[in-house]
């Protein structure tokens, strides 16, 4: 028989709500999930853009408000004042969990704000996406959920009206979508500013491992993907992070199967300061203001780096026996034996040498030699090689002087590097990013 891969996670490792999967719930199409924390009238736009979607009569918004129990006061006050708005703007009954139809879209609003229903003490962003997407799980496989898509976003976000739309096919041999997105720029100056310089950055680090022709060359937002939830199951869901929790999910999703990137209008997402996670965007912008000197990114040669041990895998992967790593290693850009070096103490040339010994054809030792070097691993060795010399540059230095943006008449600004970064990033088409790119 055929492994029941999502009655086995709900039974064993899902954070189910019960007072959520209580309630009746009438047949929807598809689902999506947004956590909610400390946030304020401001998620007002972002449910007016999911009313207005397309399809969206046939949608289920799960909302999860959450607060952790070592939260501080003024935390749960705030937090508490957003339910009660919430509550009143949807017309939802005060409960635990409640279900509610506002402008077409049906509203299942979960609150994990009250004493008893708190997350426990140091929980935050990665357990309320976890629950949330839990309980879409549970939903889908009971039938309420016919789309086995699970659409993940944020409370800060404006979707585009074919947003469910540009969904695969439920048959789509993909673990992940992943939607194209841009930051609104607001506040003063100097946040607007903050916020061009990282978002230059996220996509100046997407291009820089394609250039490495890296399989991990995507975007980790978790205001803009969905997962199928059988993969989901696979991998067994959100992990429980406060931080960085969208980047570790597609990192185990990407070794279960391909993820495509979606083309087309983005994910709109305000430009604001966030203290919610100790890092990510929010976090960045605020931290950017603070330092005096210009925004400063990797040196584009860890990129060039990275693409020799990239060459160097597949070429072992060929031809294992009695390999030469000092000699495959090296390049005329960076200093003598750098390269070797952070490998070795990274344990990656011991980790390819017994993998070779253990799989004894090519295919399989690409694949394993895939999976160890993983997204995570990837950025370890980014930040030893900038570490152990290659440092990092102002933004705009980089950006002119990288093999992989798009080329300019100089002197160029932060205005023109955001946007052609942007267009060059986000997709024009639906490219798939696979394991396979791995086995050449």
């Amino acid at each position: 028989m055929p492994k029941d891969t999502v009655g086995q996670y709900l039974a064993k490792h899902a954070d189910l709500d019960r007072e959520a999967l209580a309630l009746d719930i009438a047949p929807v199409s598809t689902v999506i999930c947004i956590p909610l924390h400390d946030e304020d009238e401001g998620f007002l736009a972002t449910l007016e853009s999911a009313a207005q979607l397309d399809r969206a009569e046939t949608t289920l918004l799960i909302l999860l408000v959450n607060d952790a129990q070592d939260n501080a006061a003024d935390t749960h006050a705030r937090n508490t004042v957003f339910i009660r708005w919430l509550r009143t703007l949807l017309g939802a009954r005060d409960a635990p969990a409640s279900v509610t139809d506002w402008r077409g879209l049906t509203v299942l609003l979960i609150d994990r704000t009250q004493p008893g229903r708190r997350l426990p003490a140091g929980q935050g962003v990665g357990l309320a996406r976890k629950i949330a997407g839990d309980v879409a799980l549970a939903l889908h496989r009971r039938g309420t959920v016919r789309s086995p898509w699970m659409a993940c976003t944020d409370a800060d976000v404006r979707l585009p009206h074919d947003y469910l739309r540009r969904l695969p096919s439920p048959n789509a041999p993909y673990s992940a979508a992943l939607f194209p997105f841009e930051h609104t720029l607001e506040g003063s100056s100097a946040q607007s500013i903050a916020m061009q310089q990282y978002e230059s950055y996220l996509h100046y680090y997407v291009l820089g491992l394609s250039h490495a022709d890296s399989p991990y060359a995507y975007h980790s937002v978790g205001s803009s993907f969905a997962v199928h939830m059988e993969k989901y199951a696979a991998v067994r869901g959100f992990p429980r992070k406060l931080a960085a929790e969208d980047f570790y999910l597609l990192n185990k999703l990407i070794k279960q199967a391909p993820m495509i990137r979606l083309a087309g209008a983005p994910i709109r997402i305000r430009g604001r300061e966030s203290n919610r996670v100790p890092f990510g965007t929010g976090k960045a912008v605020l931290d950017i203001q603070q330092t005096k000197e210009p925004y400063r990114v990797y040196n584009p040669l860890v990129f060039d780096a990275l693409a020799v041990w990239i060459r160097a895998q597949h070429r072992f992967c060929a031809q294992p026996k009695g390999f030469n790593w000092v000699a495959e290693l090296q390049h005329p850009d960076l200093p003598s034996k750098l390269l070797h070096t952070c490998l070795d103490r990274q344990g990656a040339l011991v980790a390819a040498e017994k993998s070779a010994a253990q799989v004894p054809d090519m295919e399989r030792l690409q694949h394993r030699m895939f999976e160890w070097n993983d997204a995570f691993r990837t950025l370890r060795l980014i930040h030893m090689l900038r570490d152990a010399g290659l440092g990092t540059l102002p933004i705009l230095e980089a950006f002119a002087k990288a093999p992989f943006t798009p080329r300019s008449q100089p002197p160029i600004d932060l205005d023109t590097a955001t946007r052609m970064l942007g267009c060059a990033a986000n997709p024009r088409h639906a490219p798939v990013v696979t394991p396979q790119h791995a086995v050449q």
